[in-house]
């Protein structure tokens, strides 16, 4: 009962933002992704109309509960939704999310 495959690829062609600036915003407040092309893309290569999603790290760290990760969706909708100006002044809060979803997931348990 699983999935055949662990990636996301998110088409961003109907919003504001491109893939690199994506993952730009989202490796600021600590979420790691790549920019990715999507089928027909017209951006060219360094930009890229897409964004891919590994969701091996979530696992990994072993965050099952729905909830957070419903947060860090939540979290990757928010930096692709909000303009820039919007998206600097919530920059420390989603860090924030972020290293706290981190602290109760760490990837080594201390003994």
């Amino acid at each position: 009962n699983g999935t055949d495959n662990h990636l996301i690829l998110i088409d961003l062609r109907d919003t504001n933002i491109s893939g690199q600036e994506l993952e730009n915003r989202l490796k600021e407040v600590g979420i790691v992704t790549n920019k990715n092309a999507v089928p027909f893309d017209t951006r060219n290569k360094a930009t890229t109309s897409g964004l891919r999603i590994g969701t091996a790290a979530i696992t990994s760290r072993g965050i099952t509960d729905s909830k957070d990760i419903e947060q860090i969706g939540i979290l990757i909708a928010s930096c692709v939704n909000e303009n820039s100006s919007v998206y600097s002044s919530c920059k420390e809060k989603y860090k924030e999310v972020v290293r706290d979803i981190c602290n109760r997931y760490p990837l080594y348990k201390e003994d």
